[in-house]
Order: structure tokens, then sequence, then C-alpha cells
């Protein structure tokens, strides 16, 4: 009888919470994209949080699984806090390094190549109208692409941007985050206390669940809720840490090779590797199309080899490693997804596809009969 009052109650609660939520969207459905936008900002704090959080989850399991072997009673009684310790100290370490190095060196690239692109330009039209019969860039220039590239105005194109004080003067714009401050410093504590109270946040919705729900169902949320957590989990911080990988191999390599605005190039290629299948294309090519322009077609091709070379290591040897079975994909499915992706929601949405296409995937195989819903932890 208890248990009845109690479920006849949260009914309650719950229908007049859902009221005053219908009421108030219908009341502001003539501004409703306006008052999204707001909700989003005063909730930011918050996503930027559950974003940190799942981006570390997975660092956090793995050095939470090695502190429990430990003998010492020490640190098995506190294995949720230490790791979480370990990959916030981590990850202030390498902020630290990248501000310190990286940025500066990315900074000093970009503000070189935008003032020098004119000359680039310049250079690069003599090289297509002096080719060599049977040449490559002969071949080029005959089919008609010059013409086009000859109507780009590179001067109109950078406008204000080609004097060093205003590149500079926008990139510190860019670069500052003094008025970001208050809030990522509050997503920071909070994304501490999520998974510092990831299981007890995890059993107050269970519980909550078991108290609405009956117990078939609340099983299949319970596993599809863990199976969700995993693959996005997996994912993000794993497809993060292998595109930073890949950009420190690539910068190694081009850096000895001698090949210009190497740090650059590299950083482009890491973060394109960010999107299955397609983000290594459109990065090497890039990269090939900056190294063609500044270096000449030599180089160019030299880039796109190493590329491409550390692109099949990277797919078959470290993505695999990284990621292990987490996103259970075929080609095909990666490849729909995230040109279904890119098309309705841009670069996000290619990058979000995969995991959000292995997790329909494995709904449907299961609703389906086939077995691959698996019970997570």
């Amino acid at each position: 009888m208890k248990k009845l009052l109690e479920n006849k109650w949260i009914f309650y609660f719950t229908l007049i919470v859902a009221s005053i939520i219908v009421f108030k969207f219908i009341d502001v459905i003539p501004n409703i994209s306006g008052f999204i936008a707001h909700f989003c900002g005063v909730i930011s704090p918050l996503l930027i949080a559950i974003l940190m959080a799942y981006i570390l989850y997975q660092p956090c399991k793995i050095f939470e699984r090695i502190y429990y072997k430990s003998n010492s009673k020490f640190i098995k009684t506190h294995t949720r806090g230490l790791s979480t310790l370990t990959v916030y100290l981590l990850a202030f370490v390498v902020i630290v390094v990248i501000l310190n190095f990286v940025v500066p060196a990315i900074s000093k690239n970009l503000t070189d190549l935008v003032i020098n692109a004119p000359e680039y330009y310049k250079n690069s039209i003599a090289a297509l109208e002096n080719a060599r019969d049977g040449s490559i860039l002969h071949s080029i220039n005959r089919l008609g692409i010059i013409e086009s590239y000859k109507e780009l105005d590179i001067e109109k194109l950078l406008g204000g941007f080609i004097k060093p004080d205003t590149i500079m003067n926008y990139l510190g714009k860019i670069m500052s985050v003094a008025k970001y401050f208050v809030n990522f410093f509050v997503a920071l504590i909070l994304s501490i206390y999520l998974l510092l109270e990831r299981y007890s946040i995890k059993c107050f919705l269970q519980t909550v669940l078991k108290k609405i729900t009956n117990k078939k169902i609340y099983e299949k949320i319970r596993v599809y809720y863990n199976m969700t957590n995993e693959i996005f989990s997996n994912f993000l911080s794993m497809q993060l840490l292998d595109s930073f990988i890949v950009a420190i191999l690539l910068f190694i390599v081009f850096s000895l090779l001698g090949i210009k605005y190497a740090i650059v190039l590299a950083f482009l290629i890491g973060m394109m590797n960010l999107i299955p299948y397609f983000g290594a294309i459109i990065g090497i090519t890039g990269a090939g199309v900056v190294t063609l322009i500044t270096m000449g077609l030599p180089s160019a091709l030299l880039l796109v080899a190493v590329a491409a070379i550390v692109q099949q290591i990277d797919a078959n040897v470290i993505n695999p490693k990284l990621l292990s079975n987490a996103v259970n994909l075929s080609p095909i499915l990666v490849i729909v997804s995230v040109t279904v992706g890119g098309a309705y929601f841009g670069p996000i949405g290619m990058f979000l596809s995969v995991p959000i296409c292995a997790v329909l995937k494995v709904v449907v195989m299961d609703s389906l009969g086939k077995g691959e819903l698996k019970n997570g932890k």
C-alpha cells in the first residue's frame, strides 16, 4: 500500500512538472529559438562539464583499474578519487604544453602563411604558365584550371588580414578566454564532481526509473543507457587521443623532411582525422594544396605520400587498438552516417554521426533479436 501511494505521488508530481514545462513552451512559441538559445547559454557550464566528463571517462576507468590492482589499502579505497586526480593533472599538463608551445607556433606559422600568401599565389601562377610540355603542371594548365585560378583576387580575399598587426589582433581575440573564464571554471568543477559521483548519479537515476517503470522496461532502459554511455565516452575520448597522436607523428615527420608550416599542416590533418574516412582525405588534400603553393609539386607529393602512410598505420594499428570494438560499424554504414550527419548538422554532425549510428545499429539488432545488446557495467 505504501509503495502504491509513493508511485501515485511520483506520478502526480511528474504530471505537474510536465504540464508547467509544456505551458512554458507554449507561452514562448513565438520566440522558441531565442528561448532555446538562451536556455542553452544558461546551462552551458553543465553542457561543457558533461562533455569534459565524457572525454575523460575512459581514461578515468583505465587508471581506476590500475590503482585497484595496487597492494596499498589506501589506494584501493580511494581508486575513484585518485584516478580522477591523475586524469585532470595529465589534462592540465597537456593544456599547459599546448598553450606554451603549440599555440604560439601555430600562430606564428599562420601569420607567416597569410603574409606571404600573395607571393605564393604569384609564384604558383608563374609555375603553371611556364610548365614544360608533358609535365603534370602543363596538363593542369591545359585543363583550363589556371584561368579560374587567375580570377582569384588574393589581395581582396585576404583584405586587412595581410597586416601583421591585424592578424595578431584577430588571433589574440580568438585565443582570448577571459570572458569565458567563469563558465569554464564552473564547468571544470562540475566535470570533476560528475566523474567522482558518476556511480551515485547512476544509482539515483536507477532508483527513480525503478519507481516509475516496471521491471522489464527498467532493464531495457538500463542496458541501453550503459551501452550508449560506453559507445559515446569511448569514441569521444579515444578519437581525440587518436587525432592527437596522428598530429604529433605528422609534425615530427614533416619537420624532419623540412616541410613549411609543419605544425599547422599536422594539426590540420590531425583535427580532420576526427571525422572517419572523409576527414583524412580532406585534411591531406588541404595540406597538399598548401605545400604545392608554398614549396612546389615535389614537396607536395612527398607530403601526401608520407601523410597517407601515417594514416594507414593509424587506420590499421593505432585506431583499432584505441577504439577496440566500441564502434563496430561496417565502412558502408560509417560513410552513409558521416554523409548524412554532415549534410544536416555540419562538422559536428559528421563527428557524432558515427557513435549515434553505432547506437542505432545495436538498438535495431536487439529489436530484431540478433543478440548484439550486452549488459554494461
